[in-house]
């Protein structure tokens, strides 16, 4: 057999090289129809990369939040345990211990998150001080006995009628003719 034969579909055209100017001269419509598709992609993209991004900072705000809870949390625990450490050295009854707590707040101590414990228990001790040296504490100095026999109004109106309901009963009883015999 002899040459190849020439496929009649196949046409030799020339190739050409162009610039993007010449392409969008030439074919503008195939330009418009490559950028709508360049541009619904990276709309896409766009979008994806924007919700995730969301997600992200809403998750780091959460951490955030529960971080400054966990701090504050950490604060107060510290406060309240030189607060009981205060406390239970001192000699103030226990009832008034909460009273005693919101003299000294230990927000007034607390910077950059942190609480100045050294100055807080100072502040603390202070307070623990002059609510001992004001008296507000259990024990008693001293001794004192009371004994008297106090009768309000309605306890002596009482005794008084008793007594005239036994008068009564003892003058018609001797009028009876009988003798009253005392049961001890």
């Amino acid at each position: 057999m002899s040459a190849k034969k020439a496929d009649p579909k196949i046409i030799e055209k020339e190739v050409k090289i162009m610039n993007a100017q010449e392409l969008r001269e030439e074919w503008p419509e195939l330009v418009a129809e490559i950028e709508g598709a360049v541009t619904a992609k990276s709309d896409a993209k766009t979008a994806a990369v924007k919700a995730e991004n969301s997600a992200l900072n809403d998750k780091v705000l959460k951490l955030e939040k529960l971080e400054a809870i966990r701090q504050v949390k950490e604060v107060q625990s510290e406060a309240n345990m030189i607060w009981a450490s205060a406390l239970s050295g001192s000699e103030i009854p226990e009832r008034l211990h909460d009273k005693v707590k919101v003299q000294v707040s230990h927000e007034k101590f607390v910077k950059d998150g942190l609480l100045d414990r050294a100055g807080f228990a100072e502040a603390v001790k202070a307070e623990v001080e002059d609510w001992e040296t004001r008296g507000a504490t259990s024990q008693v100095m001293g001794t004192g006995f009371a004994s008297k026999d106090v009768e309000d109004d309605g306890a002596k109106k009482t005794k008084l009628e008793a007594q005239a309901d036994e008068d009564l009963a003892d003058a018609i009883f001797a009028r009876s003719g009988g003798t009253r015999k005392e049961v001890k």
